[in-house]
């Protein structure tokens, strides 16, 4: 135990210090291909963990982005942030100036990124396999370290491994797509990880969600989730399903007793809650921690089967051994105390730091990915969804087979504006790489929060992914929740998910400026774009342009990748959300915010002279038509759901059949439905 202990320390502090000189192999890279895949064939033990290690040297760079976690080492939790800078040395220098509440990076990246000289970009993406992985460390501006270990003691065999993926473009978005497509087909992945375009979303995270961690955190028992399941079943909001988070185990101070809900916070176990199952609340989820508890497993726990398959870790944690049978016998049981008492649906927490129990053991990514085929595994046959959260190192994120959701952001905290800041800001940045193989989860939030209720609304809608409150049910803003779905709770979701516009990908948005552009695709012939004012420094109003060219960045996150959209014959018209007016596109719409302020606009093509925006009372609007049909004098439309919706035409509108219309500035129209009606011609002279 002692060596463990000392190779740890050993290990944790060459991580710390910034740009240490290492031993690397010399490695020359060619540039000009679009996607390759460094590999490697090895044998022997590691030292301190690593394998070998390939020192690269960069292509002349005018921006960098190094994704990296702001804690030690590799215990990045939530908490992996992409760092922007114009030279890779300034990210360690005494100089370098921290964002609030995130501290600094550490020299242990996950993904670099770079805008070159001629405008291109060039890619290196660190991988993990079953029993090795990589990652980077920034040697100086013009050089790095590839790194490329198992972070343990024992040998490994391998033969023509992957390393890292790397290549160069002159669209990042049609770069990262091949990687991670390329990737997803290696021999050596395919069995642990699909793309997003190839896994099956859950019905239920279609529909508005409740968790009860944010407001009540451990705090639960089975009165105050009854009170929650009967104020959701009376309120107008339509949340559809439920999540217990955190708080109900068997355990004591914070080590897992065993997989049964507390009997002293729920007397009559789940049964009584999951009563409250209705044509509305029609989903029930449940939290639990990927080794048991935070603190792991409790020296007395009534797991008997289990007890050969658990060890001690050098920071006195009981965990599973890390064997192939451990994770069979211990996955069963977590996802079977769902399964078994009824839940849908799982999530599970910490995964990233479940890697991190084995550090210096005898193979660490070998352990974790045992630990997470089972959980996957028993997940997909036994439930209908997992929830992956924490869980944005490596070993994580090359072991999501089956699962559909990822946390990309840091926690969503009630009225804290500056972690709102680095919460936008690393959620959609995250969302380029981690957003190729999961839909990606943005956190709870409150809608009565009195300074982010709305921003949080809309960023949440642009994610695509699962969306769900954490207010209590009798405090629900309705003026914030409604316009992110239909009557029945159905979410108005975009294509795919929203991710940083090229001219902010690389602006160092927390301690500059602060203009931060984010766009999705709604429809084929629609997008939205959020702008958002993050800076932690700048306080004055910032001015906002939203161009054409941003439009053809609409289909970024779509898999397969199209290509950038082309621009319309008859051009875009814009409508602002928010202020509930629209003009044609021909040059830029300009705007000025505040900080910590936001702006949805959306983006519309023109046909024959038409064309359509939506329900006005939905942000997504152009998700909530059906079909349109536009001819040279008359627009048919037909709805999902009855209410006013907006149009354009470059004519005055004469008449509509099934409903009345408003007249606004600049060629728009708000069409006011008929009571019972879906479909609407729409004539003009």
């Amino acid at each position: 135990m002692y060596i463990k202990q000392v190779s740890f320390i050993v290990l944790a502090l060459l991580m710390l210090i910034q740009g240490f000189p290492s031993k690397a192999e010399n490695v020359d890279l060619s540039f000009n291909e679009s996607c390759s895949v460094f590999r490697t064939s090895i044998e022997g033990k590691p030292t301190d963990g690593v394998l070998d290690s390939y020192r690269i040297k960069l292509p002349e760079y005018k921006k960098a982005l190094f994704y990296a976690s702001r804690f030690a080492g590799f215990d990045g939790i939530n908490q992996n942030f992409s760092w922007p800078v114009d030279r890779l040395s300034l990210l360690f220098d005494e100089s370098f100036e921290p964002v609030p509440t995130i501290e600094k990076p550490v020299n242990c990246g996950v993904l670099l990124i770079l805008e070159l000289e001629d405008g291109d970009y060039w890619v290196l993406q660190p991988v993990a396999i079953n029993s090795a992985m990589s990652w980077i460390e920034v040697v100086d501006d013009n050089q790095i370290d590839v790194k490329y270990g198992t972070m343990g003691t024992d040998g490994v065999k391998l033969n023509d491994a992957p390393v890292f993926a790397y290549g160069k473009s002159d669209d990042i978005y049609k770069l990262m797509n091949s990687l991670w497509g390329t990737l997803a087909k290696d021999k050596y992945i395919k069995d642990n990880l699909k793309l997003r375009k190839d896994k099956v979303y859950p019905e239920q995270f279609n529909y508005l969600g409740w968790c009860s961690w944010e407001h009540f955190r451990k705090n639960i028992n089975e009165k105050v989730l009854l009170e929650a399941a009967d104020e959701i079943e009376k309120s107008d909001i339509p949340i559809r399903w439920f999540l217990v988070d955190h708080g109900h185990q068997t355990q004591i101070k914070d080590r897992l007793i065993n997989f049964k809900v507390s009997p002293e916070k729920f007397p009559n176990g789940w049964s009584t809650l999951l009563s409250k199952r209705s044509d509305k609340l029609k989903w029930f989820g449940l939290w639990h921690c990927m080794y048991g508890i935070w603190g792991g497993i409790h020296p007395e726990h009534e797991m008997d089967d289990l007890k050969p398959y658990l060890m001690k870790n050098d920071r006195g944690r009981i965990i599973l051994d890390g064997s192939t049978e451990a994770a069979d016998l211990f996955y069963d049981k977590l996802v079977s105390s769902a399964s078994d008492n009824g839940f849908d649906f799982i999530k599970v927490d910490v995964q990233t730091r479940d890697f991190n129990n084995y550090l210096m053991t005898s193979n660490p990514v070998e352990a974790h990915h045992n630990n997470a085929a089972a959980l996957e595994r028993y997940s997909k046959n036994k439930l209908s969804g997992l929830m992956n959260c924490m869980a944005q190192n490596l070993p994580c994120v090359f072991n999501t087979k089956y699962s559909t959701t990822t946390r990309v952001s840091v926690d969503y905290k009630l009225n804290n504006v500056r972690m709102a800041r680095n919460h936008i800001y690393q959620g959609f940045q995250n969302t380029l790489w981690m957003g190729q193989t999961v839909w990606p989860d943005h956190d709870m939030f409150h809608s009565s929060d009195v300074k982010l209720g709305r921003l949080m609304a809309v960023s949440k809608a642009m994610s695509a992914a699962p969306i769900y409150m954490s207010d209590p049910p009798k405090d629900f803003v309705g003026e914030y929740i409604t316009p992110l779905a239909f009557a029945d709770g159905k979410i108005l979701r975009p294509m795919a998910p929203a991710v940083s516009l090229p001219k902010s990908l690389f602006n160092n948005v927390l301690m500059g400026d602060g203009v931060y552009y984010v766009i999705a695709p709604l429809t084929k012939e629609s997008a939205a774009v959020v702008a958002y004012s993050l800076s932690n420094k700048n306080t004055k109003t910032v001015i906002v342009e939203i161009t054409p060219d941003d439009y053809t960045y609409a289909d970024a996150m779509m898999q397969p990748y199209p290509g950038r959209r082309k621009m319309p014959a008859e051009g875009l018209v814009y409508y602002d959300w928010y202020e509930k007016k629209g003009g044609v596109l021909n040059g830029q719409y300009s705007f000025s915010l505040n900080n910590m302020e936001d702006r949805l606009v959306l983006l519309c093509e023109v046909e024959k002279g038409w064309s359509v925006i939506g329900l006005e009372n939905k942000y997504l609007s152009s998700v909530s038509i059906n079909k349109y049909k536009a001819e040279k004098n008359k627009l048919t439309v037909s709805l999902r759901e009855n209410a006013p919706f907006v149009v354009y035409s470059d004519k005055p509108v004469s008449k509509c059949d099934n409903a009345k219309f408003e007249k606004r500035e600049n060629g728009f129209y708000v069409i006011i439905p008929d009571s019972g009606k879906d479909k609407f011609t729409i004539y003009r002279e």
